[in-house]
């Protein structure tokens, strides 16, 4: 004798039920053999896809060419030196990847084959033009230097040279420019000494001097204990 089991929560019991009107109103289901009512359709088409690299990730594109041209993907990832027929392969696998993915970039590219991306760069024969390019901006971070040290604003700086404000401020901050220093004011001790010491040679009191120059008895005071002044006889100061 089978026992029925009935279910024990509430989910299950309206799970169950909801089975079995399903089950009520659509039958049991059935199984449906796809491949064979689309053999035919496969069959029949005339366009087959040819070029599988249109399907691939820029590494399985890789690993493609190289069962193309006879070789392994860890032979051209491996460390340290190759043979020249290895080397010639990578950079023929290398040039075809850049030309089937452009929008890939210079480090994505050197990680697929373990190197970095100044050997791209090697492999693609843009390393002259990438020195070319770095004494271009080498020369130009100079005389921007060169125009700021000189006084020139950094607004005029981007004008002489044909680019932007913020490039000017980039360059300074790469390059770490020291602060111009600013030109401190000329104390007005040092203008009214010489006017100073001639009054006081004259005869003329602390005070007179300090009225006559706008400036207070105490700083005449400390400019005649500095600089030494001869003391006067019987001057009432």
């Amino acid at each position: 004798m089978t026992a029925h089991v009935q279910p024990s929560t509430y989910e299950s019991r309206v799970i169950s039920r909801a089975k079995a009107a399903r089950a009520a109103c659509y039958g049991k289901p059935k199984v449906v053999n796809l491949i064979g009512q689309m053999r035919h359709a496969i069959e029949a088409m005339e366009e087959k896809p040819d070029d599988p690299e249109g399907f691939l990730l820029p590494k399985d594109f890789m690993k493609f060419r190289c069962a193309f041209h006879g070789v392994s993907y860890a032979e051209i990832t491996v460390e340290g030196r190759m043979s020249k027929r290895i080397l010639k392969i990578r950079k023929m696998i290398v040039e075809e990847t850049r030309d089937r993915f452009p929008g890939l970039s210079l480090m994505k590219l050197a990680r697929l084959i373990n190197r970095n991306h100044s050997t791209c760069l090697y492999i693609l024969d843009r390393l002259p033009h990438k020195k070319g390019v770095m004494l271009a901006v080498a020369d130009r971070d100079r005389k921007a230097k060169a125009l700021y040290l000189a006084g020139v604003t950094i607004q005029n700086i981007a004008i002489e040279l044909g680019i932007s404000e913020s490039t000017v401020k980039a360059i300074k901050r790469r390059n770490k420019w020291n602060a111009r220093p600013k030109p401190k004011a000329p104390r007005l001790e040092k203008v009214h000494e010489k006017e100073a010491r001639r009054l006081y040679d004259l005869g003329m009191t602390q005070k007179q001097i300090g009225e006559r120059l706008g400036m207070h008895q105490s700083c005449i005071y400390a400019m005649k204990k500095r600089w030494k002044w001869p003391e006067r006889k019987g001057a009432g100061e």
